[in-house]
């Protein structure tokens, strides 16, 4: 067994106790979410991490796209992934104290867009075709309090929602992405920002819910 860290899932054995336990009640949803995307665009499409927040989350990360490395490969969406952003998330959730189990990971683009051999970021006609599938998936988490967006494609992909969740009482971060090429990129801060952001939806997910959260 995998000590406990980030990419935990380099441990064959861990991950396969997750896959039995994809139709817990609080990923369930989800996972037959993702199975619908899969079956409309042909694509790869991972499902939640049954140790996150499922469908009781309070705290979005939306990210751009599945890695290769990471959902691509494991069929989940999780900071548990052998992949570097995912490293720096589950690094930045322990650094600031955000539960994992008040947050659901996923991706503006939730199907796999690279090649064979390499990822590529998700074209604006991807990111449109996203959103349909963003805001099924936004209908299945009644506790949701915050959306933070984590990389260009992401921002741009909750560009259209936002006045309907801010509407909903859904505070709206932006956050530059955790890949390593952004996040140790020179005077950037990049790291700090990532960080703040987390630390900005760790409060407001522990805070005493307001009567209109989740209605």
């Amino acid at each position: 067994m995998a000590e406990a860290g980030p990419r935990r899932h380099r441990d064959a054995a861990f991950l396969a106790a997750k896959y039995t336990r994809s139709t817990e009640p609080h990923v369930a949803p989800i996972n037959r979410l993702a199975a619908q995307i899969a079956a409309a665009t042909g694509a790869v499409v991972p499902g939640a991490d049954p140790d996150g927040g499922g469908v009781d989350a309070r705290v979005l990360l939306l990210l751009e796209t599945p890695s290769r490395a990471g959902g691509y490969t494991t069929g989940l969406i999780s900071i548990d992934n052998d992949d570097t952003a995912a490293a720096n998330l589950w690094r930045g959730l322990d650094a600031v104290g955000l539960d994992r189990r008040r947050v659901l990971v996923w991706n503006a683009v939730p199907w796999y867009v690279g090649s064979a051999d390499k990822i590529r970021s998700p074209a604006p006609a991807e990111i449109t075709a996203g959103l349909a599938w963003l805001r099924r998936l936004l209908d299945l988490l009644p506790d949701l309090r915050v959306v933070a967006c984590f990389g260009r494609a992401a921002a741009r992909a909750v560009l259209p929602l936002r006045p309907e969740l801010v509407a909903r009482g859904l505070t709206l971060l932006d956050s530059p992405h955790p890949s390593q090429r952004v996040y140790n990129r020179p005077g950037a801060q990049a790291r700090e920002r990532v960080h703040a952001t987390l630390a900005t939806a760790a409060e407001l997910a522990r805070a005493p819910a307001h009567p209109s959260v989740g209605r």
